[in-house]
């Protein structure tokens, strides 16, 4: 029986033991021991998963950072430290016990980090020793402390140089934020907190025990901050900025501090201070910008203010919200408010006024919730208003960005609705449109922005307007241009001359309508009709023989002037030659002739054409490239077209002609004529 009893009492301690082994091995279990070695927290291999290494073989494990991570531990060996190196958050419970304060036991937390440190038990110690600060803060890293129990639990410092040191001045500021528990600074240590630090107590208690606090904003919304030898000595923030060195342990550049310790109810704002932290005032306390410490508060597009309390900007402050300002009970303004970002009153109102004191609130941002500003702000009408589009009767105006309140329309100034869309609109005598803000609970409407649309007909006159070119209204103050380039506007057989604004296409051409032009209008294309050459069909070769002129002839329609050009050097250069004929003839020619090129260029008339004028058949010849210039499609020279090419051929006398040869039929004959003779003789002989 006894060794039953033994063997099961063996097997349950072995289930014990395994139980454990598998819970230390569970990556689940986010709990390690400090006697294991340092630990050092940096980003996982997974996305939403930091890494833990930590003891003598570097251990690793994965955690999802909603984790808590409980590092705890008794005596740990001396030159232990927690290091983190991910800027994803990261929450710690943080158990630790010393029996002595011999060894070094430091914090370091990286650049841009953001780590919640739950203290898990009392007193925890973090110690930096001679040469090293107990917490190391990088660049724009957050620490905030919390006591996990009862709010009690306290987080020791010590180190000689300084038991929290900042980055740089050059750098981006760290924060550390006290929400409970007890922060306390050794009175041994060199500097309580120095570098570029943001400090923000809002509960728990802040023992700075005599030693120096030096950052850049201080700002307590709750808790204590005590800076004398020992905790029962607090500070009194009524004197503490105008009698600094009453607390000459404690520096700062600006500051949200309270009151007095018995006005504990009221937080005022000292000096120029920029948020450096999303921040809630609570419900009993009252948030007060004096005018009589020049007092400004400044919140940054990527930080928030929520006032569950009140918030009072008196006559000579300022309040600058660039990012988030939330106020959820009565306010006073009568200093100035500048909003760019986001202001939302909730439930009760922004008074605006007392007595015959006014505030001023500048207004690009956008304002919302279910309060109200008191008086309402006037609202500034929309500046511009423009169509997006007109199609079978349907205008759609161009949505007025309203950001601020919602924007309303109309099209007779009386009847308003919500979209900008209008159907069966008749555009023929022209119409005008409205647009403007809602009046609402921070808003007066006032007025409204107008434009007056008019219809444009253009006739092409035979002619096309390309796709998306065409101009079918106009709005009434606006310069509105004419589709100009010719591939925009074709016709065949024709260059185009212009828009005009009779049908007979007389007088200037418009190019656009003018800004201080009415009405409905007209526009008529003018164009002018293209010479056509259609004869010869292409180039042709010449025949001469040496000493006689060769002819070339041309025969073209719409032609007014003909101007004949002769090329020595193959067509890369050309002179004039000729006179205004459909012909020319060359003088006696030479073998050094041989392979000159001519060529006529035809103008044809100014004058404008209509719809009716039908182009003639062919098609229009493009010029060509050579060294002369000529315009074409100018409505004051009129279009111009280049013929073929004539090249010509030159032969000496008694040659016999080659095909393309335009040598008299008479040559031809007595050639003829001497063969058959000879064959004939030949023939006789033989007989």
């Amino acid at each position: 029986m006894k060794k039953t009893i033994l063997c099961l009492l063996l097997t349950l301690g072995l289930l014990l033991l395994s139980a454990a082994a598998m819970a230390t091995s569970d990556p689940d279990n986010n709990s390690f021991d400090i006697e294991e070695g340092n630990i050092t927290i940096t980003d996982g291999n997974n996305p939403g998963t930091i890494k833990v290494l930590y003891g003598d073989n570097q251990q690793k494990d994965s955690i999802n950072p909603e984790s808590v991570i409980t590092v705890q531990g008794y005596n740990p060996p001396n030159g232990l430290q927690l290091s983190i190196e991910t800027e994803v958050p990261v929450k710690i419970r943080y158990s630790v016990k010393l029996e002595s304060i011999s060894n070094v036991y430091p914090m370091s937390i990286a650049a841009n980090a953001d780590v919640t440190l739950e203290l898990f038990s009392s007193p925890i110690f973090l110690f930096g020793g001679n040469d090293q600060p107990a917490i190391t803060l990088r660049s724009g890293s957050k620490l905030t402390v919390k006591g996990a129990v009862d709010s009690r639990e306290e987080l020791r410092l010590y180190s000689s140089q300084s038991a929290i040191l900042g980055p740089n001045s050059d750098k981006i500021p760290a924060t550390v934020i006290l929400d409970s528990g007890i922060v306390h600074i050794h009175s041994d240590s060199g500097s309580g907190i120095s570098g570029n630090v943001n400090l923000v107590i809002n509960g728990g208690q802040f023992v700075a025990n005599g030693t120096t606090i030096n950052v850049n904003s201080l700002i307590v919304t709750g808790g204590e901050l005590c800076a004398g030898s020992d905790s029962s000595t607090k500070v009194t923030y009524d004197g503490l900025k105008n009698n600094p060195d009453s607390y000459s342990n404690i520096h700062y550049a600006a500051s949200i501090l309270p009151h007095s310790v018995d006005n504990y109810g009221e937080l005022i704002v000292f000096d120029e201070l920029t948020l450096p932290v999303d921040l809630t005032i609570p419900a009993e306390k009252t948030l007060i910008l004096a005018s009589y410490h020049d007092s400004s508060l400044t919140i940054p597009d990527d930080r928030s203010l929520t006032c569950n309390g009140t918030i009072y900007i008196y006559t000579g402050s300022t309040l600058t919200n660039n990012g988030t300002l939330t106020i959820k009970n009565d306010s006073l303004l009568t200093g100035k408010m500048t909003n760019t970002g986001t202001l939302i009153i909730n439930e009760h109102s922004l008074k605006m006024c007392e007595g015959w004191v006014f505030g001023t609130l500048n207004n690009t941002g956008t304002i919302s919730g279910s309060g109200f500003i008191n008086p309402p702000l006037t609202q500034n009408q929309p500046k511009f208003l423009t169509i997006e589009s007109i199609e079978n009767g349907t205008v759609t105006l161009a949505e007025v960005e309203a950001g601020i309140t919602d924007a309303e329309y109309s099209k007779d100034g009386t009847s308003w609705q919500n979209s900008p869309v209008f159907e069966r609109v008749d555009l023929s005598a022209g119409q005008t449109f409205y647009a403007r803000y809602k009046a609402n609970n921070f808003f007066n409407a006032s007025g409204e922005a107008s434009i007056t649309v008019y219809p444009v007909s253009l006739n092409a006159n035979g002619g096309t307007i390309a796709s998306g070119k065409d101009v079918g209204y106009y709005i009434a103050g606006q310069s509105t241009p004419l589709p100009t380039d010719t591939d925009d506007v074709k016709r065949t057989g024709y260059t185009f001359a212009g828009w005009y604004a009779d049908e007979s296409c007389t007088g200037s051409p418009v190019t656009a309508i003018g800004a201080d032009e009415t009405g409905v209008r007209k526009f008529w294309a003018g164009w002018i009709a293209v010479p056509v050459i259609t004869s010869p069909a292409k180039d042709t070769t010449v025949t001469v023989y040496e000493g006689e002129q060769a002819t070339m002839t041309i025969k073209a329609e719409n032609a007014v002037v003909y101007q004949w050009y002769m090329s020595t050097d193959g067509g890369v250069s050309w002179t004039d030659c000729g006179t205004n004929s459909p012909s020319y003839t060359t003088g006696p020619t030479k073998m050094e002739n041989n392979g000159y090129q001519y060529m006529c260029v035809v103008t044809g008339s100014t004058e404008l054409k209509g719809q009716e004028e039908i182009p003639p058949e062919g098609a229009q010849m493009s010029l060509r490239r050579r060294s002369r210039s000529t315009d074409d499609g100018l409505p004051d020279k009129g279009p111009a077209v280049e013929s073929p090419i004539f090249t010509l051929e030159v032969i000496r006398k008694g040659a016999i002609p080659q095909t393309g040869d335009s040598s008299p039929l008479l040559g031809w004959a007595a050639l003829l004529g001497a063969c058959c003779a000879g064959l004939w003789c030949l023939n006789r002989k033989r007989a």
